[in-house]
């Protein structure tokens, strides 16, 4: 059989916390909408995660070569990535573009609470190496990290056994020397030169999903009623922040199956308590600079990549989950 000849890659690829979650299930909901106006959603779970879970080129010395021989990046990868590229092709209904979401091209969620932000970014490069030429369009929604932090820290409680300290010591390092989106945009610039590159502020995504959706998937969809906010990724209070880090189990299949006990009762609540907010004013207050900085940056140097909305509004700066669990 003939493979499927892709026309562009419309790829998500996050931030985490930052809607990620509802705009793949939205992605997800408009399958058939997409596919007939020539563009194909390839599932995350089944298809996408799986294909990148692995980081590419493990071992040292396959990492030196590609370092010093950027030349051998399209043998050392080729492999997988026409594997990667096959099973996309499997997953197409029409010829023409791909859309997908999955904010682990950046790296795990555990990357996301390390000194650096997002320090490995091979993913994008075997994903480059995937679309073989053909048209990369990315996006990447961008929040400010008073709230990106705490939401971050109360996702990975469900998946490790992280520990207060663990979110100290991240957020002294980050007070020390705040993570840089701008730094992270130029850093994507240079490894995907040929990419598009689009950008939004997280607190815009709840009153401008529609135009979101569209900027993604590259085509007008019908309006259809916006899908309610995913509240298994709502960042819980603090009482249940801290029976989670109180619990003691070897087991950590376990530990974490108790975690999501935990965050779940919580969220069933009529009235759920206000979310985890372990940041005094005065910190926010400098992690909400930082942003702004990142934002007019980014502005100055790539006036066309961050997404304006109809309304000319812009949404908070900061605050924890401003849009009301949608991450």
């Amino acid at each position: 059989m003939a493979e499927r000849r892709i026309s562009e890659w419309r790829v998500h690829i996050g931030a985490h916390k930052a809607a990620s979650t509802h705009l793949a299930n939205s992605l997800r909901a408009r399958s058939e909408d997409l596919a007939a106006q020539g563009v194909n959603y390839i599932p995350n779970r089944h298809v996408i995660r799986p294909a990148f879970a692995r980081p590419p080129l493990p071992g040292h010395w396959r990492r030196r070569a590609l370092g010093l021989l950027p030349a051998v990046r399209p043998v050392l990868m080729g492999s997988r990535a026409g594997q990667i590229r096959r099973a996309v092709q499997d997953s197409m209904v029409v010829p023409g573009a791909v859309v997908f979401s999955e904010e682990n091209l950046l790296g795990g969620l555990g990357a996301a609470l390390q000194r650096h932000l997002y320090a490995d970014l091979s993913r994008l490069e075997l994903l480059d190496a995937t679309a073989k030429g053909a048209p990369v369009h990315l996006f990447l929604a961008i929040r400010s990290f008073d709230g990106y932090l705490p939401s971050v820290y109360a996702q990975m409680l469900k998946l490790a056994p992280v520990r207060r300290a663990d979110l100290d010591r991240a957020r002294a390092h980050w007070l020390a020397e705040p993570p840089s989106w701008y730094g992270l945009v130029l850093r994507l610039r240079r490894l995907l030169p040929r990419a598009r590159l689009t950008v939004w502020d997280y607190a815009d995504y709840r009153r401008n999903q529609a135009a979101i959706l569209q900027a993604v998937t590259g085509v007008a969809l019908a309006p259809a009623p916006a899908l309610p906010p995913n509240t298994s990724t709502r960042t819980p209070g603090a009482a249940a922040i801290a029976a989670a880090e109180a619990l003691d189990l070897a087991d950590e299949e376990a530990r974490s199956r108790r975690v999501r006990e935990i965050f779940a009762a919580e969220h069933a609540l009529t009235a759920p308590p206000p979310r985890f907010d372990p940041l005094p004013d005065a910190e926010k207050a400098i992690f909400r600079d930082a942003f702004a900085a990142d934002l007019a940056r980014i502005d100055r140097d790539f006036p066309d990549m961050r997404l304006r909305f109809a309304d000319g509004r812009s949404g908070p700066a900061g605050g924890v989950d401003p849009e009301g669990g949608l991450a």
